[in-house]
């Protein structure tokens, strides 16, 4: 682990930050702002602040013993460079997931009231929305013929608009959305899809630390492997660590 000096000033009315090696620490009105933050490397080039803030939007999930205590904390990027596409079986190859595997296929799309269930076969990757895991979760659906009125605005997703959003996980197969002016009824055209770029838990894109507590202090963490790229599954977080 390095220490960097992040400084913090204006210069014509902008924010100017420097990243510099030191150890200063100060504070003054209207002039520079010093704090060192910890910097660790993990992927290529990418680093992030793990104790500190960062230019980089990430997704942090925290997973708890049966005593409350924090045992598991995952990291990834919120979105990048991991399309998963959930297609209608028999539907063109899907793009290659991180870490390999095929994605999961989409059995179906039905709306009612215009609140639409997913179900996927193979599992959604998501979360576990009982702890908010995988909530919010911005997707695209694309394809739709029967009723062209569910296809999303955006092709891709996250995105600024045109998202639909997770409103609940109902279980490893299955989430809901909430859509607009839908008419009821499964969809299952073989031309339908969801996508989206967002980090689920079953993408080998996450970086794992384990906490331990004893007698109800914190102990010790350390990261999966001994390193913290983020090349590993946070589903499979415990595996880590046997």
């Amino acid at each position: 682990m390095k220490n960097r000096l992040l400084h913090f000033g204006t210069l014509g009315g902008s924010l100017v930050l420097v990243i510099l090696a030191g150890a200063t620490i100060g504070w003054r009105a209207a002039e520079w702002i010093s704090l060192p933050i910890p910097v660790v490397q993990a992927q290529e080039s990418l680093q992030y602040l793990p104790d500190g803030p960062s230019r980089y939007a990430y997704d942090d999930r925290f997973f708890y013993d049966g005593s409350s205590q924090l045992e598991y904390e995952c990291i990834a990027p919120s979105s990048g460079n991991y399309l998963t596409v959930f297609g209608r079986p028999g539907a063109t190859s899907q793009p290659t997931l991180p870490g390999g595997g095929a994605a999961p296929t989409l059995t179906s799309i039905t709306v009612t009231s215009n609140v639409a269930i997913a179900i996927v076969s193979g599992g959604h990757g998501f979360g576990d929305g009982s702890v908010g895991h995988g909530l919010g979760t911005l997707i695209a659906v694309r394809g739709a013929t029967v009723s062209p009125a569910l296809n999303s605005g955006a092709s891709s997703c996250p995105a600024s608009t045109g998202c639909y959003s997770i409103s609940s996980i109902i279980s490893a197969d299955a989430f809901s959305f909430a859509t607009v002016g839908v008419a009821n009824g499964p969809y299952t055209e073989s031309s339908l899809y969801i996508s989206t770029t967002s980090a689920r838990e079953t993408l080998a894109i996450w970086s794992i630390t384990k906490h331990w507590t004893v007698a109800g202090l914190f102990r010790r963490r350390a990261p999966a492997q001994q390193n913290v790229a983020m090349n590993k599954v946070c589903a499979n977080r415990a595996s880590y660590f046997q």
